[in-house]
């Protein structure tokens, strides 16, 4: 496991989340098992905010499409099949998405890093997310949303 990069914190900087503790001893705490646990949230999240953290690499989106085939309209991804399909993609596709990111944010990546304790996990939930955000752009629109859509008065 690779160490997370050390972060300069300016002393006395508060939290951003509003609790009016320093962010030492708040989200930017590793020991804070929440603050872990939200950081490797925001990981997988940033496929869905970031246009850089989406696949490219034709394997991998052929394997996001045969998931999205395999799925019920309404079915979620499993966790285990979410995480077998990230392993197998190619390593290269991998490093080009947390590059992009990371280059793109790399105080946030930074901050990810060191508040989720383990730069390994966050680069995970990161491919995590940008694999699963592949598969949800392949499944259909549900119909009742098309119909709501039609609807609309413009």
């Amino acid at each position: 496991m690779r160490e997370a990069p050390s972060l300069v914190c300016v002393k006395g900087t508060l939290c951003s989340c509003g609790s009016g503790r320093s962010s030492n001893r708040c989200h930017g705490d590793s020991r804070n098992e929440f603050a872990r646990t939200q950081a490797l949230a925001e990981a997988r999240q940033a496929a869905l905010l970031f246009p850089s953290v989406r696949l490219r690499a034709a394997d991998a989106l052929a394997l996001a499409e045969r998931i999205a085939e395999a799925l019920s309209d309404r079915e979620q991804i499993a966790e285990d099949v979410l995480a077998d399909a990230a392993a197998a993609i190619d390593e290269r596709e991998a490093h080009r998405l947390v590059s992009e990111w990371s280059a793109a944010y790399p105080d946030r990546w930074s901050s990810l890093c060191h508040t989720a304790a383990d730069v390994d996990a966050a680069e995970r939930e990161l491919v995590k997310g940008a694999l699963a955000a592949a598969i949800y752009e392949r499944l259909p629109t549900p119909p009742e949303l098309v119909v709501e859509l039609e609807l609309i008065e413009l």
